[in-house]
Parts: C-alpha cells; structure tokens; sequence
C-alpha cells in the first residue's frame, strides 16, 4: 500500500530536500517579485526625487553628485514660491469649460 501525500504539501525526496521542479517554481516566483519591484523602483523613484527636489535647499539642488535626500534641511518656501507663480487652480478651472 502507498501513502498519498495530501494536496498543498511539499514532496520531498529520500534526503528531506525540495524536489527540483519545486525548487525551480519558487525561484521563478523569486525572480518575478524582483522584476516586479525594480520595475516599481523606476516608475515610483522618479516622482519620490521630485518630491524630494522641491524641498531641497539650494546647496542640496546644486551637489554633485546630487543629493537623493535633502542633507542640509528641509525648506518649504520652494513649494509657496512654486504655488505663487503657477496659478493652479485657475488651470483647473479653465480645464472645466463652460457648462452651457
């Protein structure tokens, strides 16, 4: 008589290791969460420097090489002074139209 191995468990072989096509589906999966999340890296790091960049003072903006994070403080102004100038919500409300 056999033993049946309930489904959901790992088989495993004489010498108690992973047998090898498990082995190959949980380096596949391995390999596809670090695709995935270099991929997230690129489309993520982009907005997170601009961010970052707006609240650079200006010794961090002008490093070489440049700064990733704001190392001689954080500053505000840059954000007030860039929502002086871009009159924003009047953007949005010309983006409306007219309602007729």
């Amino acid at each position: 008589m056999t033993a049946s191995v309930p489904s959901g468990t790992v088989s495993r072989g004489a010498t108690g290791s992973l047998s090898l096509s498990r082995a190959k589906y949980i380096a596949s999966k391995i390999f596809g969460v670090l695709v995935l999340l270099f991929l997230a890296f690129l489309v993520v790091f982009p907005v997170y420097y601009s961010f970052a960049g707006s609240l650079m003072k200006q010794e961090d903006i002008a490093s070489y090489p440049p700064a990733v994070w704001p190392v001689h403080g954080i500053t505000w102004n840059n954000l007030a002074t860039a929502a002086q100038i871009i009159p924003l919500v009047r953007q949005y409300v010309n983006s409306l139209g007219p309602r007729w």
